[in-house]
C-alpha cells in the first residue's frame, strides 16, 4: 500500500505541476495575443484554438491532486454525525459508485482518444490545431484520479473512519 500511495502522490503532483504550467502557458499566450493585437491590430493566429486545447489539460490534470489534498467540494455533514463504522460504510459506498463512474468515463474517453489519434483529429480555425493530445490527456488524468480514490478508500479503512481517511488525504496537501 505504501508503494501505491507514494506512486499516486508523485503522479498527482506531477500532473498538478503540468496543469499549472499549462495555465501559465495559456496566460502567456493570451497576453502575447493582446499585446500583438494592440500594437498591430491583428491577433496571433490559433490563440483561441490552442487555449481551448490547453484548457482541457489544465482542468483534467489537476483532478487527482485535488482529490489528494481535499481541495474538491465535499459535504460530509451526515457522515460526521454517524457512528464511525456506519460513516465508513456510507463513504465506501459513495466512493465505489464514484469509482465505477470514473472507470466508465476513463474507458469511454480512452476510446474517443484512440479514435482521435488514429484519425489525426484537428480543430479548424485560423490554423489547424491538433485536438487529439487533449483527448489523450483526459483518460490519463482520470486514471490518476481513480488511483487517488483507491488510495483514499484504503486510508479510510486503515484509519477506521471516513473522516480520518479523507482528512489524512487532505492534510497531505496542507502540510
Amino acid at each position: 500500500m505504501k508503494a501505491l500511495d507514494t506512486f499516486s502522490r508523485r503522479l498527482s503532483r506531477t500532473f498538478a505541476v503540468i496543469a499549472s504550467l499549462t495555465i501559465a502557458l495559456i496566460m502567456l499566450l493570451t497576453v502575447a495575443d493582446v499585446v500583438r493585437r494592440s500594437l498591430t491590430g491583428r491577433s496571433i493566429p490559433g490563440t483561441t484554438e490552442f487555449s481551448e486545447v490547453f484548457l482541457v489539460a489544465a482542468a483534467f490534470l489537476g483532478l487527482a491532486y485535488a482529490m489528494r489534498t481535499g481541495a474538491h467540494v465535499a459535504v460530509d455533514l451526515v457522515i460526521e454525525r454517524m457512528p464511525a463504522r456506519a460513516g465508513r460504510i456510507i463513504f465506501t459506498a459513495g466512493m465505489v459508485l464514484a469509482l465505477a463512474v470514473l472507470v466508465w468515463m476513463m474507458f469511454q474517453t480512452g476510446n474517443a482518444a484512440l479514435r482521435s489519434i488514429s484519425a489525426g483529429e484537428y480543430r479548424y480555425g485560423l490554423i489547424q490545431v491538433p485536438i487529439w493530445p487533449a483527448k489523450a490527456v483526459i483518460p490519463l488524468a482520470l486514471a490518476a484520479l481513480i488511483l487517488e480514490c483507491v488510495v483514499t478508500l484504503a486510508k479510510t479503512w486503515r484509519s477506521g473512519t471516513a473522516e480520518d481517511g479523507a482528512t489524512e488525504a487532505g492534510a497531505e496537501g496542507r502540510a
